[in-house]
């Protein structure tokens, strides 16, 4: 990372350290939305001209399992880090162990210096009740943060990976309901004018809406201006005429809002590949549809009803 100048720093040690990590910000995916609009695969139904895009719906929900794990990681760090140091030397910062009244968990973190404003982190739980338990890894990590002109880490901006781990937190109290699983996040967002990547890979992790322990995957971007792309797989049930399948897709969306998914579908039985396209304008509602599978039931010109007029399948 570059640097300006050579200003003596205006942080405190603790503070060098603490914005060794990654904030909530950092990784969270923001995807043009409206209220109300949280659905998943399991609930996708045939596309309506003229009514909300069923594609953009999905795309704008699914974030909400990327963006759980970046509200984790930002609860976590602001609960331990608002903390002093316990012990603090040239290269290395530890927190705790230490708890809150109601919180039945132990923390200590440790942050270790391992190159210019690069960092390495863990955070652990401990059963409070239990000092003597070994302590368990929650969330571990590297980050490179952004410098600024005094040399200082920018606290939110930089780059790096972390693993969060559910099933790790969920051998301390109290078990938590609705998370389980790993997320592996990498990440880069060296500034707000900078373009943001985030993709993630999260493992044996449970969907809310029907329960079932699925693995998904997500490449994000986000181009300050000019709008972004957001990559998802997704295991589907039967809909929209095609059997159970796996799901690839790609949407992309301007700086306005109109935007386009294309979907490669993979269908379970009888084996076979599928396509669905679909675009929508700037208030969110479809205006072009293309089905591999049924081309009576599409709709719309591509060259006049898409703000992108060619298709983009995802990688994943």
């Amino acid at each position: 990372m570059a640097t300006l100048g050579c200003q003596p720093s205006k942080l405190d040690e603790a503070d060098q350290f603490r914005r060794g990590v990654p904030r909530q910000e950092t990784v969270t995916a923001e995807v043009p939305s409206t209220s109300g609009q949280a659905q998943r695969v399991e609930s996708q139904t045939q596309a309506i001209r003229g009514q909300r895009a069923g594609m953009f719906v999905l795309t704008a929900g699914v974030t909400t399992m990327l963006n759980g794990g970046a509200i984790f990681v930002g609860l976590l760090v602001k609960e331990v880090l608002k903390y002093p140091p316990s012990n603090i030397t040239e290269d290395t910062a530890v927190w705790g162990p230490f708890a809150d009244d109601l919180d039945p968990v132990a923390w200590k973190v440790t942050i270790s210096r391992v190159g210019t404003q690069k960092y390495q982190y863990k955070f652990e739980g401990q059963p409070k009740s239990n000092p003597g338990a070994p302590f368990v890894t929650v969330l571990s990590g590297t980050h490179q943060a952004t410098i600024d002109g005094e040399g200082d880490p920018v606290e939110g901006f930089g780059e790096g990976s972390f693993t969060l781990d559910w099933d790790a937190r969920n051998t301390l109290p109290v078990v938590l309901k609705k998370e389980q699983g790993k997320a592996t996040y990498d990440y880069s967002r060296p500034s707000l004018l900078a373009q943001t990547n985030v993709k993630a890979q999260f493992r044996k992790v449970k969907d809310d809406s029907n329960g079932k322990i699925v693995d998904v995957d997500y490449a994000y971007v986000k181009q300050p201006g000019h709008g972004g792309s957001m990559d998802f797989t997704s295991d589907a049930p039967p809909q929209m005429g095609m059997g159970a399948a796996k799901w690839a897709v790609r949407s992309r969306w301007q700086k306005g809002g109109a935007g386009r998914s294309d979907v490669k579908m993979n269908v379970q039985n009888p084996p076979a590949s599928a396509t669905l396209n679909e675009c929508w304008n700037s208030t969110f509602v479809s205006t072009y549809l293309k089905q591999s599978w049924d081309m009576t039931a599409g709709y719309g010109v591509e060259a006049t009803d898409c703000a992108f007029t060619t298709a983009e399948y995802s990688n994943l």
